[in-house]
């Protein structure tokens, strides 16, 4: 792409971003990001005062949510199964004569169990290029940087995929004062707009001028 293509290239991305209606705190970080191929799925700029309280971004697969949805309704499909067999486990004869028609075996209970195991592991496998890609980013933008380990911005899964990206001490904020979070909260933020900045003049400096 040449500098012009780019430049358009943002500038659509930008009004994509206003169109979905993206705070305009987190919007160039989803549009840098977006910019650099890395599919993005959630975000927020944060509050000082309320949830969340710092900022952060969600990535993932373009496929995610169908993925997603499909690892949960097995999930669930096999939790029933295995709340089942154990109500009949439990049950007096009467009760089991009315639940044997429908109760799973051990052997389907720890299939279904194995089965989701490996959907989960699959669909975060499909997500390894996306935090590989995030890692190489941060570790060239924190490779002449000095900030403290409370702001340095972290990768994170939730469980089935989706990654987030947010500062490391974020987790704290929920047990901190009014004062701390307010204060913490800023720093975050402002790290997050360093980054942002770190990956904005990535996209633009291989470009033919």
């Amino acid at each position: 792409m040449t500098y012009q293509q780019k430049l358009r290239r943002w500038q659509e991305l930008e009004e994509e971003s206003a169109r979905v209606e993206v705070q305009p705190g987190i919007r160039e970080t989803v549009v840098a990001l977006q910019a650099l191929g890395i599919h993005t799925v959630e975000a927020s700029e944060g509050y000082p005062d309320k949830e969340p309280l710092f900022p952060y971004v969600k990535v993932a697969i373009p496929e995610y949510e169908q993925e997603a949805q499909r690892v949960e309704q097995a999930d669930q499909e096999a939790k029933q199964a295995r709340n089942l067999l154990s109500r009949f486990q439990r049950a007096d004869e009467g009760k089991k004569a009315e639940l044997q028609d429908r109760v799973p075996s051990r052997e389907e209970v720890i299939h279904q169990a194995r089965v989701t195991t490996e959907m989960r592991h699959t669909l975060l496998e499909k997500h390894l290029p996306i935090i590989t890609q995030l890692f190489v980013h941060l570790t060239a933008f924190y490779q002449d940087r000095a900030i403290s380990f409370d702001c340095a911005l972290v990768v994170t899964t939730n469980g089935i995929g989706r990654v987030i990206v947010r500062s490391q001490g974020a987790i704290l904020q929920a047990d901190r004062t009014p004062e701390e979070q307010a204060h913490h909260f800023q720093a975050y933020q402002s790290e997050m707009k360093e980054f942002t900045a770190f990956l904005k003049q990535l996209y633009f400096s291989s470009s033919d001028q």
